[in-house]
């Protein structure tokens, strides 16, 4: 499966899953943002979202770099990973 195919399988499960969670919800600016069932702390918009794994990338830089220089390499064509790196 070429990594588009199985990115928009994966983008499509997603949105299933969230839509049927109601976790997209709509803001009363009208902008959908991402306001997990059970968390209190507010929504998250997109923009929340993208620093939020952008935090996470720079949390897991160390850790990353050393997992890679220590294992094989990894086939990544089955993954949407294989669009990152």
């Amino acid at each position: 499966m070429r990594s588009e195919d199985y990115y928009e399988k994966t983008k499509a499960h997603v949105r299933s899953a969230s839509e049927e969670r109601g976790d997209l919800v709509m803001g009363d600016d009208g902008y959908y943002v991402y306001w997990p069932k059970g968390y209190t702390g507010g929504h998250l918009d997109s923009c929340a979202l993208r620093l939020l794994a952008d935090i996470l990338d720079e949390k897991n830089q160390d850790w990353d770099t050393q997992v890679r220089a220590e294992c094989e390499p990894v086939d990544r064509s089955q993954t949407p990973y294989d669009m990152w790196w």
